[in-house]
């Protein structure tokens, strides 16, 4: 039986192919290995409108031998007769591949709806009636039936938290055989409030486990303490340990957070005049604390349920945001339309030619999609293996495939691994379809241009 082969597996002359064969056809290339042979097949989905239901077509391009030679396929079918590739054979079914927002959409007014509570919730029903030019009783009535449907509630985006003395960091492991009882496991990580996250997952990496920390030392403490107890010391794993940057999308802080920080809230006294770095004033916490579990609460609420003087979270909450500590409030889906959640790392083997295609890179990050999710809902830097980590959605079978090819074809100088994500073993994914043209990705195209 042929087995789908990834790109660092393949002879150089293979690649070479395969990178020719990119720039000629439009849709992602798949490649199978048998023997000392590959094939290759043009692919993509589309809506079946008599089955009601997504379907893959697929065009096989010929057979690339470990030398590079390219085989080009004898077409004997009528159907096939002179089709050079899918777009043509496409073409001359009658099938748009572009129909398949049917599939995820019920009705026209829902992605927009999306966007909006995405970027802009604490404007939600009024901004949604305005946009879409609705009365606000339709508006309102969209709106909590989209809520209902994801499982939608409303959380802080934060930024950076270096003021505040916390920095980020990002654990990975690969258990060799024996690996760790995953009801234990939840329940170790969920005793530790920096642990932001944690992923289980199967394929090249088993778990991830994302950290807010004062120092490296503390983040190591964390790691130590881990792999030390009962559930993990006799579950041998190669361990990676390293800074990760936020850089698209976000990981919501778990709400156990704001109860190791409530010490760090500045208390003015003899002994502490005024507040040192690292020392939050309480109506910062009072603002980020609730708006974390609420995004929604209103700013009187939470005046009130603090004895703040009137007016004091609004104003905190703006001086934040443009104090850059937070971005916005926005949404996540706890009920996303998905199969799974898959992590990509690029490993970055070669920085050069990394760099002169990263303009592509953050195009494909943000590339507009008719899913109810954005196409990434997670982009940073990490340390250790030093590259880049993805975190997207995964609707049905192939989804992955298709990231890794356009990835391999857009972004040089990379080595793809992959892990899909079996459990969510603590704290929340960012699922959501914010408007991207309010993101700081965006932003970085701009400048690269």
């Amino acid at each position: 039986m042929p087995r789908r082969a990834k790109k660092e597996e393949l002879p150089e002359a293979v690649k070479q192919i395969l990178d020719r064969l990119g720039k000629e056809h439009d849709y992602p290339l798949e490649v199978h290995k048998r023997n000392d042979s590959y094939y290759v097949s043009e692919s993509t989905w589309y809506w079946d409108s008599f089955r009601k239901q997504k379907r893959k077509a697929s065009l096989y391009l010929g057979t690339i031998t470990k030398d590079g030679k390219l085989e080009e396929p004898k077409r004997k079918k009528l159907a096939t007769s002179g089709v050079k590739n899918l777009k043509e054979y496409l073409k001359e079914k009658n099938i748009s591949a572009k129909q398949e927002s049917q599939t995820f959409f019920e009705n026209k007014w829902e992605p927009e709806t999306l966007r909006i509570l995405s970027t802009e919730p604490r404007e939600g029903i009024m901004k949604v009636s305005r946009e879409l030019n609705t009365p606000y009783p339709t508006a309102h009535s969209r709106v909590r039936k989209l809520e209902k449907k994801y499982g939608i509630k409303y959380t802080l985006d934060y930024a950076f938290l270096d003021r505040f003395n916390f920095h980020r960091f990002l654990v990975i492991a690969k258990f060799r055989q024996k690996k760790p009882d995953i009801d234990r496991l939840k329940n170790l990580l969920k005793a530790e409030p920096r642990i932001q996250l944690a992923l289980w997952a199967r394929g090249d990496y088993n778990l991830f486990i994302f950290i807010l920390a004062s120092v490296p030392s503390e983040a190591e403490s964390i790691v130590y303490k881990l792999r030390s107890d009962p559930t993990l010391e006799r579950c041998p794993a190669f361990w990676y340990a390293s800074y990760y940057l936020q850089g698209y999308g976000y990981i919501p802080l778990r709400n156990e957070f704001f109860d190791l920080i409530k010490e760090r809230v500045w208390v003015k006294t003899k002994e502490t005049p005024r507040r040192e770095h690292g020392q939050l004033f309480k109506r910062e916490y009072a603002v980020m604390r609730e708006l974390n579990a609420d995004g929604l609460m209103s700013f009187t609420a939470i005046d009130k349920k603090y004895s703040l003087k009137r007016g004091s979270a609004q104003h905190t909450y703006n001086s934040l945001i443009e104090g850059k500590q937070l971005h916005r409030v926005t949404m996540l889906m706890e009920r996303p339309p998905i199969k799974g959640t898959a992590v990509i790392v690029l490993q970055q083997i070669n920085i050069n030619k990394f760099n002169k295609t990263k303009k592509d890179y953050f195009k494909n990050i943000i590339e507009e999609t008719n899913r109810p999710l954005n196409k990434f809902i997670f982009s940073g830097d990490i340390g250790s293996p030093y590259g880049v980590m993805l975190i997207a959605p995964i609707y049905q079978e192939g989804d992955l495939e298709k990231l890794e090819d356009e990835l391999e074809r857009k972004v040089k100088g990379i080595r793809i691994k992959t892990a899909f994500v079996s459990d969510i073993l603590t704290g929340n994914l960012g699922f959501r379809k914010i408007d991207n043209r309010k993101t700081r990705t965006y932003g970085r195209i701009a400048i690269e241009t």
